[in-house]
């Protein structure tokens, strides 16, 4: 008879007597041996488990965090052999024994409690699997199942050589770990591992009807994992961890130096970037990044296209050093200054120190060179200048005399250069676009520029001050809105027309009464009602006409 004693951990087995009674008892360890007492019997089971025609008994042991089903071998003589404990992991509290699996062998089937996932489970007799593994140091990747059948055993950098030890999933089942015979629970020969390297060892098990199951365990200690920097100047480079743990993962990071730049590795994490991920890592791994001087683009282009070129030389430049851009400007163009890095500079200009790409533009302006048609500079040149911007072409420029325009001018106005003729386009439709002319001497104090044209306020051709228009010196500057003040034809289109000229108004007598000084618009709407209505006024200050009584035509004259 075998009695299980609860919370003793152990097995009693109380021989028949011939004369119908029972031997005294005899103890045996029924869970964690050699100690009792770390395990309680939940059941018990008594079969042939190993087929050799001995009733062995299989006892289900557990105490609130580990269980496991030991299996006694019986000897024929009454008593039983050493437990072998095959874990398990579901929580079970009772079994029944059965050929559950019809191949004339007896199995076991357990319970599972509700939170291990319920259900039964059953131990077939003729599994070759391994319940559990036991290193004796490191860490075992995964954490063993008997149906994996690959493993990684992480060693610590020092150490004692690792041992395994199987506990098999059924006691009928023998076990090798390479090639050698080991009892289940019983643990192997020390495993010799190199310092930086790695070895494979093969754990078979082999049921009693023949089949086998095999279980591979690659063990190694750290290996180192480093990166250097080519050249050394040129940054930093480092993995984490290092060493890395046998079958682990490292990180490694190239970091340039000020002026130059990440270009690539070789080793372990040629292909990756900056930042590199070794996983897997079982033997050294060794990269260098590389770095090379930072080179930096400096370009330079033309504003328009037409104007001119432009061209930076070296390109690229290295960091801090320094490049020298040129603008030259075509025929019937002139060089005006530069947007980007070289703005503030001449035609040949500097930069220098550089940290960075840079980019200009040369600003080109188209010119043309005219001749004054009348007056006491009459034949002189007049410089013509069309500054850069919005696409704006001269499409025409001419002179000719104020007569042949075929529109009297206001009362007292006398354009004494003539008109200047411009015909601008390809411009950006409702820009602006801004002339410059230049004429041979300084312009008169008092001068204003008149425009023949349409206005907002006077659809048909007539001669107005131009608003527009600032007169410094020699020079005269004209701002043209593309379909506004300064353009003819008065539509957005890109196309700017713009007749007009410099004018002198009258100057007044000596001894006349000043009045305050009017703009340029308020003197021709003066103009202009006095010579409807016939009233005597007065002028004074530089821009100011001396006006008498008008008789009905548009000229000067006396009373």
């Amino acid at each position: 008879m075998a009695v299980s004693a609860n919370g003793l951990s152990t097995l009693a087995v109380l021989r028949g007597q011939p004369g119908g009674g029972l031997a005294a008892p005899v103890q045996i360890a029924s869970g964690e041996g050699p100690m009792i007492g770390t395990e309680v019997p939940l059941d018990l089971a008594v079969a042939d488990f190993n087929g050799d025609g001995h009733p062995d008994a299989a006892v289900l042991n557990g105490n609130g965090a580990t269980y496991s089903v030991a299996i006694l071998r019986g000897q024929g003589d009454g008593s039983l052999a050493a437990p072998l404990l095959h874990h398990v992991s579901w929580w079970p509290s009772h079994m029944a024994v059965a050929d559950f699996d019809g191949d004339g062998k007896p199995d076991l089937m357990l319970d599972a409690l509700a939170y291990a996932g319920g259900g039964l489970r059953l131990l077939h007799n003729t599994t070759p699997d391994l319940a559990q593994v036991q290193p004796s140091s490191g860490t075992l990747a995964p954490v063993f199942s008997g149906g994996t059948p690959d493993y990684v055993l992480q060693l610590p950098a020092s150490g004692p050589a690792p041992t395994l030890t199987p506990w098999l999933a059924f006691g009928t089942a023998s076990v090798s770990i390479g090639g050698v015979p080991v009892a289940s629970g019983s643990a192997s020969a020390p495993i010799a591992v190199p310092a930086e390297g790695s070895v494979t060892v093969t754990v078979n098990v082999q049921a009693r009807d023949g089949s086998t199951r095999g279980y591979i365990f690659t063990i190694g200690r750290p290996v180192p994992a480093t990166a250097t920097a080519s050249p050394a100047a040129g940054g930093t480079a480092s993995c984490t961890p290092d060493p890395v743990p046998f079958g682990g993962s490292a990180a490694c990071t190239a970091t340039p130096a000020m002026g130059y730049q990440f270009t690539g590795w070789t080793g372990a994490c040629m292909g990756q970037g900056a930042a590199c991920t070794l996983g897997h890592v079982e033997a050294a791994q060794a990269s260098v990044a590389l770095f090379a001087p930072h080179a930096y683009a400096v370009t330079a282009t033309a504003s328009p296209v037409a104007g001119g070129m432009a061209s930076c030389a070296p390109s690229p430049v290295a960091h801090g050093g320094s490049a020298t851009c040129t603008a030259t400007a075509s025929t019937g163009y002139q060089f005006t200054g530069w947007t980007g890095a070289c703005a503030g500079q001449g035609a040949h200009c500097t930069l220098g120190g550089l940290t960075e790409e840079k980019a200009s533009a040369a600003l080109f302006a188209q010119k043309t060179t005219l001749a004054l048609p009348e007056g006491p500079q009459a034949q002189k040149p007049l410089g013509l200048l069309l500054q850069a911007g919005a696409g704006w072409q001269m499409a025409d420029a001419g002179t000719q005399t104020a007569a042949s325009v075929g529109a009297a001018l206001p009362a007292g106005v006398t354009l004494p250069h003539g008109v200047v003729r411009l015909r601008l386009e390809q411009g950006t439709q409702g820009s602006q676009a801004t002339v410059v002319l230049t004429y041979p001497q300084a312009l008169p104090q008092g001068a204003v520029y008149y425009k023949y044209g349409k206005t907002a306020d006077g659809p048909q051709p007539h001669w107005y001050p131009f608003p527009g228009a600032a007169i410094s010196g020699s020079t005269v500057t004209l701002t043209l809105q593309d379909g506004g003040a300064g353009d003819d034809d008065r539509m957005e289109n890109g196309v700017i027309v713009d007749p007009g000229g410099v004018a002198l108004l009258a100057a007044a007598p000596a001894g006349a009464q000043a009045i305050p000084t009017l703009g340029a618009w308020a003197l021709a709407l003066l103009a202009g009602l006095l010579g409807l209505f016939g009233l005597w006024g007065y002028g004074a200050g530089r821009d100011a006409v001396f006006l008498r009584k008008i008789r009905p035509k548009p000229l000067w004259g006396k009373r």
